[in-house]
C-alpha cells in the first residue's frame, strides 16, 4: 500500500510538470504568432473603456457558491490594441463575501493568453492584508488561462485555468495543487436574445474538488435591452455541479457601456 500511494504521489507530480510544459509551449506558440502578427499589421493603434456591472441573486462560480444573498459584480476593462488590462469585483449585500480580480489578456486572432490575480479575503476585518501576495497568509490566488474564444467553424469557447501560485496549496505537504479547471461554453445568439450551455471540468485533486470530476454544468438565457449607449442585459441561469450534486437557479441584471478611441 505504502508503494502504491508513493507511485501515485510521483506520477501526480509527473502530470504537473508536464502541465506546466505545456502551457510554456503554448506560450511560445503565442509569442511566435504575435511576432509574426505584428510584421504583418499596419492598423493604428485604438484604446476601448469597457465598463459593465451586475446585479445577481447568487454568486456562484465555477460550480461554488459564495453567499447565500444577491451580488454586486462591477467589472473595467481598458484595452489597446491586442492587449487589455482589467478588474473585476464582487461583494454580497451582506458583506460576508468579498472578490477583487486583476488581470492582463493578450489576444491573437481567435485565442487569448491571461494573467489573473484572485483576492478572496474573509470576511474578518484585519484578517488578510492586499499586500501579502506570498505564503502561508496570503489570499492571494494567481492562474494562467488559455482560451479559444471559438469561430465560425467551431462556435465553441475553449478555456484551461491553472492555479500556478498563492493559497492553492496541499494541506498536508504545503505544494501547490496546480488546480486545473477545463471550460467548453457554447452560445446561440439572435438579434437581441442568446442561449448558452457550459461544462467545467477539473483534473485532479485542488480547490474544485477532492478528485477528477465535472463541477459546472448550466443553461443560461439572456435578453439585452438598449438605452443609447448603454445595453442592459436580463438573464437566468441554472447551475449543477454533478460532484457536490448542488443545483442552483439564479438571476440577475446587467448594465454595459464601452467607448473607443481611435
Amino acid at each position: 500500500m505504502p508503494r502504491n500511494n508513493t507511485f501515485a504521489a510521483n506520477l501526480i507530480k509527473v502530470l504537473k510538470k508536464l502541465l506546466t510544459g505545456l502551457f510554456l509551449f503554448v506560450i511560445t506558440g503565442f509569442s511566435l504568432l504575435a511576432s509574426e502578427t505584428e510584421a504583418v499589421s499596419d492598423a493604428k493603434p485604438s484604446i476601448s473603456l469597457f465598463a459593465y456591472g451586475e446585479l445577481v441573486s447568487t454568486h456562484v462560480w465555477r460550480g461554488g457558491k459564495s453567499g447565500n444573498v444577491p451580488a454586486f459584480e462591477p467589472m473595467l476593462e481598458l484595452s489597446r490594441n491586442d492587449f487589455t488590462l482589467g478588474s473585476w469585483a464582487a461583494v454580497t449585500f451582506d458583506g460576508l463575501y468579498r472578490e477583487l480580480d486583476l488581470y492582463l489578456t493578450y489576444s491573437v486572432g481567435d485565442f487569448t493568453l491571461g494573467l489573473y490575480d484572485y483576492y478572496c479575503p474573509p470576511a474578518e476585518p484585519g484578517v488578510a492584508d492586499f499586500s501579502t501576495f506570498s505564503g502561508p497568509d496570503t489570499y492571494h490566488l494567481y492562474s494562467f488561462d488559455a482560451v479559444y474564444q471559438g469561430s465560425a467553424k467551431l462556435p465553441v469557447k475553449l478555456t484551461a485555468s491553472v492555479m500556478m501560485y498563492g493559497m492553492d496549496v496541499d494541506a498536508e505537504s504545503g505544494d501547490a495543487n496546480f488546480s486545473t479547471y477545463l471550460e467548453a461554453v457554447y452560445v446561440k445568439k439572435w438579434e437581441h436574445w442568446s442561449a448558452g450551455a457550459t461544462l467545467g471540468f477539473t483534473t485532479h485533486q485542488g480547490i474544485y474538488a477532492n478528485k477528477a470530476a465535472m463541477v459546472h454544468t448550466e443553461l443560461n438565457v439572456k435578453r439585452r435591452f438598449n438605452y443609447k449607449e448603454i445595453s442592459i442585459p436580463v438573464f437566468a441561469k441554472t447551475i449543477y455541479n454533478p460532484y457536490a450534486d448542488k443545483f442552483y437557479l439564479l438571476g440577475g441584471v446587467a448594465f454595459q457601456l464601452s467607448h473607443r478611441w481611435n
